[in-house]
């Protein structure tokens, strides 16, 4: 059987990742295709989710943890690569060497902008690298990212209107302004297709379902 292809879509806050999604669950085949998102897509994954974001995640609705937890620069980066081995090992890699597509939304990429550019912590970079090459993503690495660029100021002016944070969604515009520089940065050493996300949803999502399609013919 052919080996699926693994597409990411990566953006900043109020990209409108969650809109693509949506539709591209909506046109793509679900007989040979997984849509999952990062951090979760397991169980364990979930549970390091809702630490990581300060969210709380039963129920239909998302809200803020009223007591935050404290986690240092590393301990968070650990955490992400935890949920993503976890999410390789038993979503991505069975559903890829079965002949599945797998669609995903966020995967190192973010991590790289944000807990690397985003929090300033260059010091990383070399287990990045190594996680990301030996340890984590091994035979499941991304055949195409999709990048909703986004000016900060539009993603945040969306998620206001959203009404629903997490922990990201808290931080201030300079941080965000490093999370594009770092994605810009990242994703300029793989394989590609930037996307204006400063347009209306709609016009993104269409976009977004283009090109995802044509990576899949």
């Amino acid at each position: 059987m052919e080996y699926g292809r693994f597409i990411v879509l990566e953006g900043g806050e109020g990209a409108g990742k969650s809109s693509a999604m949506k539709m591209l669950e909506a046109y793509l085949p679900r007989e040979n295709t997984v849509f999952t998102r990062e951090p979760g897509g397991t169980p364990l994954a979930q549970k390091i989710r809702q630490m990581l974001l300060q969210e709380a995640v039963e129920g239909a609705h998302t809200n803020v943890i009223e007591e935050p937890i404290e986690i240092s620069p590393l301990t968070h980066f650990a955490l992400f690569w935890a949920a993503r081995r976890a999410h390789v090992e038993e979503i991505i890699a069975p559903a890829l060497k079965a002949g599945r597509n797998v669609v995903c939304d966020r995967f190192d990429a973010s991590t790289w902008a944000y807990q690397i550019w985003g929090q300033e912590q260059p010091e990383l970079i070399p287990l990045f690298r190594m996680m990301r090459e030996h340890f984590v993503i091994r035979d499941a690495r991304p055949y195409l990212y999709v990048y909703l660029d986004v000016e900060p100021e539009v993603g945040i002016a969306r998620t206001k209107r959203r009404g629903i944070e997490n922990e990201f969604d808290k931080k201030t515009i300079e941080f965000y302004k490093r999370v594009q520089r770092g994605y810009r940065e990242f994703l300029g050493s793989y394989p590609c297709r930037s996307i204006d996300a400063n347009r209306p949803e709609p016009e993104v999502s269409l976009d977004v379902l283009e090109v995802v399609m044509s990576a899949l013919a």
